[in-house]
């Protein structure tokens, strides 16, 4: 989700929140599986629309980004849970660790 200069501005921030996350996953040595990336995008936009609705919005960002930071962190942790040994050969967080990591995280504004 490349932003280009006719994206919205709520599809812009979403492009930068993923692109922030997807940079915290790649610094810990770890990639999003498929359908991981397919649904961080999407909470992406959905987030960022939740940030352009609100009056104070560079707050409103930074809570955003510490938010998906947070759920990048719980991915993570949940990798052995969820993979089991398979996850100690493999550097991808995917949907099941996604799934899980909301489950432990949320309520967590704007994500979920």
């Amino acid at each position: 989700m490349a932003s280009s200069a006719s994206d919205t501005p709520s599809e812009q921030l979403a492009a930068a929140l993923f692109a922030q996350a997807e940079g915290h996953a790649e610094r810990r040595g770890f990639r999003f599986g498929d359908g991981a990336d397919h649904d961080m995008r999407h909470m992406a936009l959905i987030a960022a629309e939740a940030v352009m609705a609100r009056p104070d919005r560079e707050a409103a960002t930074s809570e955003a980004e510490r938010a998906f930071g947070r759920l990048i962190e719980a991915m993570i942790a949940a990798r052995g849970e969820v993979y089991g040994l398979d996850a100690l050969r493999d550097n991808v967080i995917g949907e099941g660790t996604l799934h899980r990591a909301r489950m432990q995280i949320c309520p967590l504004w704007p994500i979920c």
